[in-house]
């Protein structure tokens, strides 16, 4: 459900993440950790094999291989005399799911629109067209407060580091 701050634009503070890493616990556990740009927090999300290799060839530099929604999204926008701005992550559900839109900017009219994205989707979109990606600040507070240290225990208690990644 999306609440009214959405639709306020509520001014909390938004955090641009500096870089995003790749974690890899098992062939089906596999998230992103998004970390602030100038400090030392971040955010997990758990994320699909799908998306996982296409953010680390995204993340490496190389071209995809065949054409790509993300591709012909930022084509799209263009066309239409829009731009993507960023991505803002806004919100996260007692399930830990996090919210995010994307900022669409109409050059016609000089407008702006926040659209709702998945997360995945988001971020993904972000890095193809090399957009911002910003973090809510009450985010990091609420992801922390719903994060036991005995959940990230659980969670990642058979990560092998080895395979962790850094880009």
């Amino acid at each position: 459900m999306i609440s009214e701050k959405f639709f306020t634009g509520d001014s909390n503070v938004e955090i641009e993440v500096g870089f995003a890493k790749l974690l890899v616990a098992s062939p089906i556990d596999m998230a992103m950790v998004l970390q602030e740009k100038s400090g030392p927090r971040s955010i997990t999300i758990s994320i699909s094999g799908l998306t996982y290799f296409y953010m680390k060839k995204l993340m490496s530099g190389d071209e995809p291989s065949s054409p790509n929604i993300f591709g012909f999204a930022g084509e799209l926008t263009q066309a239409l005399a829009a731009s993507l701005q960023k991505i803002v992550i806004w919100d996260i559900n007692d399930d830990t799911t996090f919210e995010a839109y994307a900022t669409v900017a109409d050059d016609r009219a000089d407008r702006t629109y926040n659209l709702p994205i998945l997360i995945t989707d988001g971020v993904v979109l972000a890095l193809s067209l090399n957009r911002p990606i910003f973090i809510l600040e009450e985010i990091f507070k609420k992801a922390h407060d719903m994060l036991t240290r005995d959940q990230a225990i659980r969670t990642f208690a058979n990560m092998d580091t080895d395979k962790v990644t850094k880009h």
